[in-house]
């Protein structure tokens, strides 16, 4: 249309009046004054076909850079409990802590305490971390309680 503000006009039966006669508004155009401290009003023209356009495709950005935010801080920001490996697989899951406690007097000579969780007579252990850091590449052996020899 070649129009983006027009000084000193009032309604739009006035704006098509002032633009040649090729030119006419179209339905979606809207008039908007604007007062400008005491002087006359400013009139500026706003085609919402293509402002509708630009909001769509900014919304649009907005929303796919929000989705890739919030998966770049789920992958590599968020500390959830749930996603970790969980070192018990199946030793009392019934409680909250497993604890074990033995006197020393009653140890006797040796006592070999399982250290991967996987033992099935846990918590002595049985030589399951052999399979267990072969499949996993982990190192981890059993703790190992002997009295010292006079």
């Amino acid at each position: 249309m070649g129009i983006s503000a027009v000084p000193n006009l009032f309604v739009k039966q006035q704006l098509t009046t002032k633009l040649a006669a090729s030119e006419t508004l179209k339905d979606d155009t809207v008039v908007v004054l604007k007062e400008r401290c005491g002087q006359n009003p400013t009139v500026t023209l706003f085609i919402f076909s293509f402002v509708l356009v630009e909001w769509i495709a900014a919304v649009s950005l907005a929303a796919g850079a929000a989705a890739v935010g919030y998966l770049a801080y789920k992958k590599f920001l968020s500390k959830d409990k749930c996603c970790k490996a969980m070192v018990n697989p199946s030793v009392q899951k019934d409680n909250p802590k497993v604890v074990h406690a033995f006197d020393v007097e009653d140890l006797g000579d040796k006592a070999v305490y399982c250290r991967c969780w996987r033992s099935k007579k846990f918590p002595l252990c049985d030589g399951s971390h052999i399979k267990h850091n072969e499949e996993t590449g982990d190192n981890v052996g059993p703790l190992i309680i002997k009295r010292k020899e006079a």
